[in-house]
């Protein structure tokens, strides 16, 4: 649970899919951790996954719970 705390999106590191010289050790430590389906689905992934605190996940959910007042 505290590495998923930690996550906050690929962020600033979408680039580790990218061509980029820069970030192949990078992208090359990821394409070894993943299968070739795991690392498609996280590379198309860079401009919509993040991570949604507790306490705002709690509160959506409590709004709902409660309803409109």
């Amino acid at each position: 649970m505290d590495t998923l705390h930690g996550y906050s999106g690929w962020g600033g590191c979408a680039d580790a899919f990218s061509d980029k010289p820069e970030w192949r050790t990078i992208r090359d430590a990821i394409e070894q951790a993943l299968t070739p389906e795991e690392y498609t689905q996280a590379r198309a992934s860079t401009l919509t996954a993040y991570y949604t605190p507790g306490p705002v996940v709690k509160a959506m959910w409590d709004a709902l719970r409660i309803g409109p007042t």
